[in-house]
C-alpha cells in the first residue's frame, strides 16, 4: 500500500497511469502474477527506482529466494509517448499491460543490456564461460540497475572467481579502458580485466577475497589506508576522459532541482539557494584535473588479506580531486541523518580518511566543504528512489545538512560571492507567472538586482568578464514550461547599456552560444554582440542591439522595398559566413516536420480531414523537385519578421538557438511564409506584403543567382504554409483565421501546381500577393 507521501506524488502525476502500482510493491507483484504464470513467489523488494515525472517510472522488483534470487522489471510509460509505446509490442520478452501503459521483463531480459541473456541463458553459458576465460561457471546477482549495469559474480561450485559486469552502450568502453588504464600503474592495487565481449559489453575481472569496510565495526585506522589509495590514484600520472564540466555539472543540479521539487515541493526553494550558492563558489579558484575514482564512498573499499583495496572504477575521469573526498563525507553525512551511524563516528571516519589521504596530498577545507553539500544535493533523490519509509522526511534533512554546510563558509574575498535571492515582496505582473512556472520558477530570483548582479559578474565564456552593476531587470517574454527573455540594465566602467539574457527550463544551451561565439568571431556584425553565458540561471547573455521589429518597421510608413532589400541584403551576408555549426537540416528534415504538423492538424480539425489531406500531399509533391538540389549554406532555420530588428539602415538577425547547414531557400520561404501568412490574417495590407516579398526575392536571386530561383523560393514558402497553418491552429487569437488560412493556402497550391515546370516570375510575383 503506499503512503500518503507516494499518493501525493501519484496526484501530481497524471500522464502516468501507472505510477501507482509500479511505486507499490503489493500491487507490482500482483500485476506480475496476472502477467507471467510461473511468476515467483512472495511480495517482492522494490530494490531500484528510476522516475522521469510525466515521462516513466523504471522499477525493478527483487525476490530473494535461497534458490537464487528473481528479478522483473516495471516501466510505467507516460501517455505522450504514443511511438515508445507502440514499440514495445516488438520488443522481444516485453508484456504490456495496456490499462496502466506498464512495460515487464523477466530477468535477465533488460531493454538496454545484451550482457544478462549471454550469461543466464543456460544453452549459451558455456561459450560466455568461454569467451571470458571461465570454466563452466555458475553466475550469482551482486547488483542490478535495470537498463544502465549488472553486476555478477562468477563462481565454480562454492570458489567465486571472478566479477562480471554488464553495460549499457554509454558505459562499457569508459569503463573497460578506464580500468585497464588504473591496473597498469605501478603500485596501484588495481586488478586489470582478464576478458570482456565488446559485443555483450561485457568485462570480466580476478575476484578479490575479502568483504566491504564496515564504518559501524572496522578498526578506524583502516579507513586512514583507504584514504592512502585514493591518494595515490589521485596522484597516478594518468590522462583519462574528462568528466563533466562545471557548467555542464550545474545544469545537472538544476535537473535534480526539477526532480525532487516534484515529489517533495516544499524542498524547492532551499534546494535553489544552493544551486545558486554552489555556481559563485565554482569560480572562487582554479581547479586542477587530476584522475578521479568517480563514486567513491565506503562500499568501494573491500578489506582483503593482504590489505585494503578500492573498487568499481566505472565512472574514473579527470577531474576536482575533492569531488571523490565530498562524495565520501557526503554518505556519512547522510548515515548520520539516518540514524545508521553516530555523529561521533562519522566525524572519527572522515577526519582518519582526510588524514591518510593527506599524507601525500594537500586538501582545500573551503572546498571540500562547498563540494561536500553539492554531492548531498545530488544525493537528495536516493530516499525517494530506494523507497525508503521516510522518504519525505530524510529528503529534507539531507537537503538541510548541505545548506547548513554552505553557511559554515566565510565570505570569499567579499560578501558579494554569496548568490542568495534576496527575500523581499512576493513577485508580481509577469514575474509572478515565471514564479508559477515549475519549469523556470528559478530565475525568479533574476529580478533582484543584486543577485543579477553576481550573477552577471561571474558569466562565463567570454575572454574579458569585467565586475557589472545591474541597476534593473525586467522580463520581456515568458514562454511557460520553455523559456523567457530577461532585460537588464547593466552599469559598466565606460557606460550603461542594456543586456538581454534567454533562460531555458532544459538547461543552458552552451551549442547554441558556442555557434553565437563563432559567428562573432568570423566577424559578423549583423547579429548582437554574444557575453557568455550563466549556467546557474541557463541564461546565454548578449548585448542588446538598438532598433524596431520588422514588423513595426513595415507597418509605420517604412519603404517597403528598401526593408525587402535590407532584409535579403543581411541574410545574403550571413548565409556567407565561414562557418560551420556541426549541424545540418535537410529537405527530409522539412517534410518530416511538415508531417507531423499534418497529422497535428487533422486531429485537431477532423471536419477538414479530407480537404487537409489533400493539401498536405500537395505540398509534399511541391517539394519532390527540391530533393536534387545540393545548396547548402548557414541557415538561421527559424528566419522570419519577429527575427529581423530595423534601424534606419542597419538590419540585425537575432535568436540564433537554430542555426545549421542547409538549403538557404529554408530560411527564405520561411520569411516569406510569415509575412503572406500576416497578410492572409488581415495584419498587412496587400501592397506593403507584395512590394517587401518582391524586393526580397529579387535581392536574394541577384545575390545568388546559380542556387535560388523564384520557383525555389515558392515551393519552400508553401512548405512553409503549411507548417505555420496548424501553429495558428494552436493560438486563441489565430485560431479564427484558420479556415480562411486552410482556403488560402489550398487556392495558392492548385494555381502553382498549374505549372510542370518552375512558374513563371511574373505568377510568383502575384502569387506573393494572393
Amino acid at each position: 500500500m503506499l503512503s500518503p507521501a507516494d499518493l501525493e506524488v501519484v496526484a501530481r502525476d497524471a500522464s502516468l497511469p501507472g505510477l501507482a502500482t509500479v511505486l507499490d510493491a503489493s500491487a507490482s507483484a500482483e500485476l506480475v502474477r496476472r502477467q507471467l504464470p510461473d511468476a515467483p513467489p512472495g511480495i517482492p523488494v522494490i530494490s531500484y527506482v528510476r522516475y522521469k515525472p510525466g515521462a516513466s517510472c523504471l522499477t525493478a522488483l527483487h525476490y530473494p529466494s535461497p534458490l537464487g534470487d528473481a528479478f522483473v522489471t516495471l516501466k510505467a510509460v507516460g501517455l505522450d509517448a504514443t511511438e515508445k509505446w507502440a514499440k514495445y509490442a516488438n520488443h522481444r520478452g516485453a508484456l504490456r499491460d495496456d490499462a496502466g501503459r506498464i512495460v515487464l521483463r523477466r530477468f535477465p531480459l533488460d531493454g538496454a543490456l545484451s550482457g544478462p541473456r549471454w550469461l543466464c541463458d543456460p544453452s549459451r553459458r558455456e561459450d560466455a564461460c568461454r569467451d571470458l576465460g571461465l570454466p563452466r561457471s555458475v553466475f550469482e546477482v551482486l547488483a542490478y540497475k535495470p537498463e544502465r549495469r549488472l553486476v555478477m559474480a562468477a563462481s565454480e561450485g562454492a570458489r567465486p572467481l571472478a566479477v562480471v559486469k554488464c553495460y549499457d552502450e554509454t558505459g562499457f568502453m569508459h569503463a573497460l579502458r578506464a580500468h585497464q588504464a588504473l591496473a597498469n600503474v605501478e603500485g596501484l592495487m588495481v586488478r586489470s580485466a582478464t576478458a570482456w565481449s565488446e559485443r555483450r559489453r561485457t568485462i570480466a575481472t580476478p575476484w578479490i577475497d575479502g568483504r566491504l569496510l564496515s564504518v559501524a565495526h572496522d578498526p578506524v585506522y583502516l579507513f586512514g589506508i583507504a584514504g592512502e589509495r585514493l591518494a595515490d590514484i589521485h596522484n597516478a600520472p594518468l590522462q583519462l576522459r574528462d568528466a563533466e564540466s562545471e557548467q555542464v555539472a550545474q545544469v545537472g543540479l538544476h535537473r535534480i532541482v526539477q526532480a525532487v521539487a516534484h515529489w517533495a515541493p516544499s524542498s524547492r526553494d532551499a534546494m535553489q539557494r544552493i544551486v545558486f550558492r554552489l555556481a559563485t563558489l565554482r569560480h572562487e579558484s582554479r581547479i586542477d584535473a587530476v584522475p578521479i575514482h568517480g563514486d567513491f564512498y565506503t562500499k568501494q573499499i573491500l578489506l582483503a588479506p593482504d590489505g585494503v583495496w578500492l573498487l568499481d572504477f566505472d565512472e574514473c575521469a579527470m577531474a576536482d580531486p575533492h569531488t571523490d573526498l565530498a562524495l565520501f563525507v557526503a554518505h556519512l553525512e547522510r548515515d548520520v541523518l539516518r540514524d545508521t551511524c553516530t555523529r561521533e563516528r562519522a566525524d572519527t571516519v572522515i577526519s582518519t580518511l582526510l588524514e591518510g589521504y593527506g599524507r601525500s596530498r594537500t586538501i582545500d577545507a573551503r572546498r571540500l566543504t562547498w563540494r561536500t553539500a553539492e554531492a548531498m544535493l545530488r544525493l537528495s533523490p536516493h530516499p525517494f528512489r530506494h523507497r525508503d519509509p521516510d522518504w519525505p522526511a530524510l529528503t529534507r534533512r539531507i537537503i538541510a545538512r548541505a545548506e547548513a554546510l554552505l553557511d559554515t563558509l566565510p565570505p570569499h574575498r567579499s560578501s558579494s560571492t554569496q548568490l542568495v535571492p534576496s527575500v523581499g515582496a512576493p513577485p508580481t505582473g509577469v514575474w509572478a507567472a515565471l514564479s508559477n512556472d515549475s519549469a523556470l520558477n528559478f530565475a525568479t530570483a533574476l529580478r533582484d538586482p543584486e543577485v543579477a548582479t553576481r550573477l552577471l559578474t561571474g558569466r562565463q565564456g567570454t575572454t574579458v568578464a569585467p565586475p557589472v552593476t545591474v541597476q534593473h531587470t525586467s522580463l520581456l517574454r515568458h514562454k511557460p514550461g520553455r523559456r523567457g527573455l530577461i532585460a537588464f540594465d547593466v552599469r559598466t566602467d565606460t557606460a550603461t547599456e542594456r543586456w538581454l539574457g534567454k533562460v531555458r527550463a532544459r538547461g543552458t544551451d552552451l551549442r547554441a552560444a558556442a555557434i553565437h561565439e563563432r559567428l562573432w568571431s568570423a566577424g559578423a556584425r549583423c547579429i548582437p554582440e554574444p557575453l557568455g553565458v550563466v549556467p546557474a540561471a541557463h541564461m546565454t547573455l548578449q548585448r542588446a542591439v538598438p532598433g524596431m521589429p520588422l514588423l513595426q518597421a513595415l507597418t509605420q510608413g517604412g519603404s517597403s522595398s528598401a526593408l525587402g532589400t535590407a532584409v535579403a541584403d543581411t541574410l545574403y551576408a550571413f548565409h556567407s559566413l565561414p562557418v560551420d555549426p556541426d549541424r545540418h537540416w535537410s529537405l527530409e528534415d522539412e517534410l518530416s516536420v511538415l508531417g507531423e504538423r499534418a497529422a497535428a492538424l487533422r486531429a485537431r480539425l477532423p471536419g477538414r480531414s479530407l480537404q487537409l489531406a489533400r493539401i498536405y500531399d500537395a505540398l509534399m509533391d511541391v517539394g519532390l523537385s527540391l530533393r536534387t538540389r545540393a545548396t547548402r549554406t548557414l541557415i538561421h532555420r527559424d528566419f522570419y519578421h519577429d527575427q529581423v530588428l530595423i534601424d534606419g539602415d542597419t538590419c540585425t538577425i537575432v535568436d540564433l538557438d537554430l542555426v545549421s547547414t542547409g538549403d538557404p531557400g529554408i530560411d527564405l520561404g520561411n520569411f516569406a511564409a510569415h509575412l503572406i501568412e500576416l497578410h492572409w490574417r488581415d495584419r498587412l495590407d496587400t501592397a506593403t506584403a507584395a512590394a517587401c516579398l518582391t524586393a526580397f526575392a529579387d535581392a536574394s536571386i541577384a545575390h545568388a543567382p546559380h542556387s535560388v530561383t523564384h520557383d525555389v523560393i515558392a515551393r519552400y514558402t508553401l512548405l512553409a504554409l503549411g507548417r505555420l497553418l496548424e501553429i495558428a491552429s494552436r493560438f486563441p487569437d489565430r485560431a479564427p483565421y484558420v479556415p480562411k488560412l486552410v482556403e488560402q493556402l489550398d487556392e495558392g497550391i492548385a494555381r502553382f501546381g498549374q505549372y510542370s515546370g518552375p512558374a513563371p516570375i511574373t505568377e510568383v510575383h502575384a502569387w506573393y500577393a494572393a
